[in-house]
């Protein structure tokens, strides 16, 4: 019988003492995650694996308490859309997650399992690095799901302001109030928004391969409509901009194509993704590997 039969839609055979997994509705379609944490496994000699576990919402509360009571389980990873979801799942939530209100990282501490959030932490040096810095900017970011709300608690720690644009109002509201220095601006963001920015950063999933052909700079589903809306958007973005999309399957989204075809900077999400596993590794998985070492083999798995 495979591994948590009957809570994960997809076969999963265990075949080392310890076993992590990477938690989302499926993951199995490609999640990178997987070739990462194994990566480090082998180089950290621990006899462990990374799987990735498809799973329902309406199956996740169960899964959660099966892996609480399997000891071989030492954490991992959750994807869309169950970072919210796990809150109220998991025996303690870091701070820091609490505060950005979504779990992005899992790990086992005295028998309890415990949420963290890396995604902030595993955005933001990649941007600083790329825009040559953060201090002074302003930054235009779209979609504030798990994801989203961790880059943009550390966005706005680094920039001068930060205007938040997310399709429902709401959640927008529910992230500014925490941030001195965000506003709230329309979805998709205005020609206002967009003439201000010296940053533009896509947490949304559209534009990867599950929402392929579409940006978060139109609302229309349409693709010829919305490349048609997006390519008007970029237009009014400075010249000096960059464009960060958090998307990393594909590694070349529309949005990235879009500024490149501007000759704007761009990012897309293949660095924060490889930081935010080197932080959950280093949570979830006990050894004498540094963080540079992890690093390290982690981004030879990706390459």
């Amino acid at each position: 019988m495979s591994l948590h039969a009957g809570l994960i839609d997809n076969a999963v055979r265990l075949e080392t003492p310890l076993y992590a997994a990477i938690i989302g509705t499926k993951p199995s379609a490609g999640a990178r995650s997987p070739a990462l944490w194994n990566a480090a496994f082998a180089r950290a000699g621990v006899e462990g694996r990374m799987y990735p576990f498809d799973v329902s919402l309406e199956k996740l509360p169960a899964l959660i308490s099966a892996l609480r009571a399997d000891s071989r389980f030492v954490g991992g990873a959750c994807a869309l859309p169950h970072k919210t979801a796990l809150l109220p799942l998991l025996d303690e939530i870091e701070p820091e997650a609490r505060n950005i209100g979504a779990v992005n990282c899992i790990y086992r501490r005295d028998g309890k399992l415990v949420g963290a959030n890396t995604d902030g932490a595993g955005a933001l040096p990649a941007l600083a690095t790329a825009a040559g810095g953060l201090s002074g900017k302003t930054a235009v970011l779209v979609g504030l799901g798990g994801a989203g709300r961790a880059v943009a608690v550390y966005v706005a720690g680094a920039v001068r302001e930060v205007l938040l644009s997310n399709r429902h109002e709401g959640a927008a509201r529910e992230i500014a109030v925490r941030l001195a220095n965000a506003e709230i601006c329309s979805f998709p963001p205005s020609v206002e928004s967009l003439s201000r920015a010296d940053i533009v950063v896509n947490c949304t999933s559209l534009g990867s391969n599950l929402f392929p052909g579409r940006t978060a700079l139109s609302a229309s589903e349409d693709p010829g409509v919305n490349l048609t809306e997006s390519r008007n958007a970029i237009g009014i973005v400075p010249d000096t901009a960059i464009v960060f999309d958090i998307v990393y399957q594909p590694s070349e989204t529309p949005l990235l194509n879009l500024a490149r075809a501007r000759e704007l900077r761009n990012l897309n999400g293949e660095a924060m993704n490889l930081e935010q596993a080197v932080l959950a590794f280093g949570r979830a998985v006990r050894s004498n590997l540094a963080d540079k070492d992890v690093r390290q083999a982690m981004r030879r798995a990706a390459s």
